[in-house]
Formats: C-alpha cells, structure tokens, sequence
C-alpha cells in the first residue's frame, strides 16, 4: 500500500460505505499479536477494577457492542485495494495501547470493543473500537497524550525508537484526538493515531517502509473512522 493506493483506492472505496449502517464484516475468530502496541484480548478485571463496568445496563452493553462493531473500517473495501484480512473483527475488552507504556489506568472502565487486522504487500493496518461508560472518551485521549512522552520503549521483541507527536489532517470530526509515530528495530515505520468522539475511542495503527507513507495512510484512516464512529453516536 502507497501514498497514491490509500488516496485513490481507500478514499474511493471506503467513502462510499462510510456512512452505511451494520457494512463492517462479521465476527470472527482470531486475536492480536503484541507488535506496534497493538490491541490484545484484556484479562477479566480484580473486582475493585470491575465496579463501573458492572454499572452498565445490559441494554447499553449491547449498543456498545453494535457501536464498536459498525464503527470499524469495513474489510471488503480494503480487500478492493489488495489488503487482506488478517484478523477477523472480533469482540472482547482490548488492551489497545502499548507506547511508552504499556497500559492506561482508565481501561479498567472499558464496556467492549471490536479489533481487526488488514495486511498487505508492505503495509498493515490495525484497528480497535472500544466504548466507555460515562462519556469518558475524552478523557482517555488526555491520558494518551500524557503518556506518549518517551522518545524509545521496547514491546515484546520489538524495541522502538524516534518517538514523537505527529499531525492529523484538519477536520477530523472527533472530540479529542493526538497521533504518533516511531521507527521499529525491524526497520518499519509505524504510526498510531487515538480519536475519541462521546463513548467511543477508535485507535489506529499503520505500518509503512517510510514515515510519510505511514502518516499518510493513518490520516485517511483515521478521517474515515471518525466519520463511522459520528454514525453511530449521532
């Protein structure tokens, strides 16, 4: 995937569906791998942890379950521009973020979330929708910000290094939003964008042979899931 490939083929495809109601794939089996602080099925949370969680009704559990499922990027658009699906949309609590450190203290309030996986020559494209309790979306886009201040971490077999605060497009329809990129000992560039829009926070990751590819990319991406995300809490 290419500079050209994202704004031809991506804007094309996925801008026509953006706004379709339920056109994110079906559930499916698979996971996550812990590379580019990506999304990994969170264990169940020590009952002092739990207590807002459980506060939510069953009927909003649902709605966040439909929310963060429709809110994904759909996996047949990216299949029209040569990336596969490599991890089918699937359901859990996320451990989404993995960058300078390798947790936040607010996931403890996490309701559930949808993550999937898109691989192609070259290029990787991960994404997790997660919804909170109590409009604290926001908020969790503060802590990112707070905390991605390290330069290098290591995650996994992975050590990254030339971290730093990167620029979104204008006009990104979200209530709060920061972006970022770092260099992999794999010689890969990943860079990582969080949005947040009332209950719902989308986080993306992007892996390209070059910085600007990779920022490239995250910027489209994260424009066309803010308008997903807008559908389903409008």
């Amino acid at each position: 995937m290419r500079v050209p490939s994202v704004r031809t083929g991506v804007v094309a495809v996925v801008a026509g569906v953006v706004l379709v109601a339920g056109c994110g794939s079906s559930e499916g089996d698979g996971g996550a791998s812990s590379a580019a602080g990506s999304a990994s099925a969170s264990p169940s949370p020590s009952e002092s942890e739990s207590t807002a969680v459980e506060a939510v009704t069953e009927e909003a559990r649902k709605r966040a379950s439909s929310a963060t499922k429709k809110a994904l990027l759909p996996t047949d658009a990216f299949e029209k521009i040569g990336l596969e699906q490599d991890m089918a949309p699937k359901e859990d609590t996320w451990d989404w973020f993995e960058s300078c450190r390798p947790f936040l203290a607010s996931e403890s309030r996490q309701v559930t979330g949808h993550h999937g996986r898109w691989k192609g020559e070259g290029a990787v494209v991960d994404q997790t929708v997660v919804a909170y309790p109590d409009g604290i979306a926001e908020d969790i886009v503060a802590e990112v910000k707070k905390t991605v201040t390290c330069t290098e971490y290591s995650a996994g077999d992975q050590q990254y290094t030339k971290v730093a605060t990167a620029s979104l497009p204008e006009g990104i329809d979200a209530d709060a939003s920061h972006a970022w990129c770092m260099h992999s000992s794999e010689d890969y560039e990943v860079c990582h964008s969080v949005i947040a829009r009332q209950d719902l926070v989308s986080s993306i990751w992007v892996i390209e042979s070059t910085k600007g590819e990779a920022l490239d990319a995250l910027g489209v991406m994260t424009q066309l899931a803010a308008k997903r995300i807008a559908v389903q809490v409008s």
